[in-house]
């Protein structure tokens, strides 16, 4: 018998004789354990913040998307897939800063599903939130844009970070709510400011990277700016 490891647990599982591998498709690469197929927690939409996607019911946004909609014109709608609770940042923290980037199998399903209208719609640039040249360097791959590739959805890089690479939980709730200036528009894309463009990044939390984003996309013509997040 051969075994197989689960790439969230790490546990080993015996898999099919070599005999019975001859007859049937090899198991995914990544593969998890019957225990782990559901470790996250899901959102669902119709009881969720309609400003950045929270989890709660009862009322239409959050306090901190009053807050917003009190200081800026528009609201970004972001739409979250999972809750970010403790196995979320697990979740981060393995994949994004210890760079396992195989953990994105873990995600992938539910983010072609939430994808699934805005593509079938065609109306929409799916854009990926950019990485700063030294987050890329230290990690040597994307973390946004590894699950869209994993799962065969085009995408256009519109942006480009002008961040200095500090990581977002190393800054304080201030400087997060502060960020300005965070990105660029790439001069090659011009041409699609007409488009409508759907932002996606791995986390929400005071939401002003997204917004940051947001505004830049919203001055430069773009038609409609809304965002899809892993977690909130």
């Amino acid at each position: 018998m051969r075994e197989k490891s689960c790439i969230w647990c790490q546990k080993n599982e015996p898999t099919d004789s070599v005999f019975q591998l001859l007859f049937k498709p090899h198991p995914h690469p990544s593969y998890v354990c019957q225990s782990c197929q559901n470790i996250f927690q899901p959102i669902e939409p119709d009881k969720a913040c309609r400003g950045c996607g929270r989890s709660q019911e009862g009322q239409d946004y959050c306090y901190d998307c009053v807050r917003w909609r009190r200081n800026e014109k528009e609201c970004l709608a972001n739409q979250a897939i999972f809750v970010y609770d403790q196995a979320a940042r697990e979740w981060i923290n393995r994949y994004k800063f210890e760079g396992d980037c195989r953990l994105s199998f873990l995600v992938q399903a539910a983010l072609k599903r939430s994808l699934k209208p805005y593509v079938k719609d065609k109306t929409y640039i799916i854009c990926p939130i950019p990485p700063s040249k030294k987050s890329l360097y230290k990690r040597g791959f994307d973390a946004v844009a590894h699950p869209l590739k994993q799962i065969n959805c085009r995408y256009t890089e519109l942006l480009v970070s002008l961040s200095n690479g500090k990581k977002q939980s190393d800054k304080s709730r201030q400087e997060r709510m502060l960020l300005q200036g965070a990105f660029a528009l790439k001069e090659e894309e011009a041409h699609m400011i007409d488009k409508k463009v759907l932002l996606i990044d791995d986390v929400y939390t005071t939401g002003a990277t997204l917004h940051c984003a947001y505004d830049l996309l919203k001055d430069s013509g773009f038609s409609e700016v809304k965002s899809l997040t892993l977690f909130r």
